[in-house]
């Protein structure tokens, strides 16, 4: 299915169109029965997105995606840093970078 597709919203869940609790049809939700499971289970397979996006969740005290584990198991561990830098990073310009420089150099008083 096409992302652009009318039916779309219709089939996901996110935080632009979950209403959470307050939706009439909080307990018939496929998503909100899913996680229930998933917060039981004890195994839970997940992939990089889901697993760096339940940690932005947590950090923030919104809530969990996922429940917590002893272990994490990653395949395609290879790939984990760069999607990371995606959850967690902050990039600079050249130009952010020469003003940053600039700045130290006047509160520091060495023109």
């Amino acid at each position: 299915m096409a992302e652009d597709s009318q039916a779309w919203p219709l089939v996901t869940s996110t935080n632009d169109n979950c209403l959470g609790s307050d939706c009439p049809l909080y307990k018939e939700c496929f998503v909100v029965k899913a996680r229930k499971k998933a917060m039981d289970a004890d195994v839970v397979i997940v992939n990089h997105h889901l697993f760096l996006a339940d940690m932005v969740v947590k950090e923030s005290g919104f809530g969990e995606l996922i429940p917590q584990a002893e272990v994490m198991i990653f395949d395609e561990a290879h790939q984990l840093p760069d999607i990371a830098s995606q959850y967690f990073g902050q990039s600079l310009s050249s130009r952010q970078l020469l003003d940053l420089a600039k700045d130290i150099t006047i509160a520091t008083g060495r023109n």
